[in-house]
């Protein structure tokens, strides 16, 4: 049940009464005019896309770590091992590399977003 209060779109008196979260409209108590019932989307942050060359700045910049990368497969060379992030920020490779790489691809994700 939502408890906002609507108004109608042509007299403009509140509508005060609950209204179940399946209605889709009701009709108001003073003209009779259909109000439709608009539902709430929670405001969301768009999701910030993940670039290798700005994450590798980053690396670069705020951990000052230099791997050898590769930017265009995105993949880092961290200790004889291979570290791939595809473009959704998601990490493979072996453990515990994949950990520590995941943690700054969230820190890169959290500053840049």
């Amino acid at each position: 049940m939502s408890e906002r209060i609507i108004k109608c779109p042509f007299c403009g008196a509140p509508y005060n009464k609950p209204i179940p979260d399946w209605l889709k409209a009701v009709k108001c108590e003073y003209c009779g005019t259909t109000i439709i019932i608009e539902k709430e989307v929670p405001e969301q942050r768009p999701k910030r896309k993940f670039h290798f060359d700005s994450f590798y700045d980053f690396l670069v910049k705020r951990k000052g770590v230099r791997y050898p990368a590769d930017i265009v497969a995105g993949a880092l060379q961290i200790s004889g091992q291979t570290i791939f992030i595809n473009e959704e920020g998601i990490v493979s490779g072996p453990e515990p590399l994949r950990k520590m790489v995941e943690r700054w691809v969230s820190e890169y994700m959290d500053m840049s977003g």
